[in-house]
């Protein structure tokens, strides 16, 4: 039983582009499964690319995206309409979430800073 299951976990770690990833998401049988396995809840939740499939080529990519994403945003603009870019999602790692961490801290902190009741005011 360990051997299947260690077996399992290789397949899992399979990169996005594999074939047999392929051939899993196009399989209408599996995709019934997962469909009916969805939490309702979470159906919102932005898809973030895993770090093992991040490459040069994607990166650059993402960079192509988000650049024309800014260019339409500015040329909605210039029309008097409004258009928000949404940035193409990225792979998070730890470092990332630490400096998000650490950027709330501080908005929190200047926060805390301008909204303390001062003494003897």
């Amino acid at each position: 039983m360990r051997r299947y299951r260690a077996l399992i976990d290789l397949i899992r770690q399979l990169p996005e582009g594999s074939r047999y990833r392929e051939a899993l998401l196009n399989d209408d049988e599996t995709a019934e499964l997962i469909v009916a396995n969805e939490d309702p809840n979470k159906r919102g939740e932005q898809w973030k690319m895993r770090i093992s499939d991040t490459s040069a080529q994607t990166i650059l990519q993402t960079r192509l995206i988000d650049s024309v994403e800014r260019l339409t945003a500015v040329t909605v603009a210039a029309q008097g309409k409004k258009y928000k870019p949404k940035p193409v999602p990225r792979a998070e790692t730890a470092i990332d979430r630490a400096r998000e961490r650490r950027r709330l801290r501080e908005v929190n902190r200047l926060f805390d800073l301008f909204t303390t009741p001062r003494k003897g005011a």
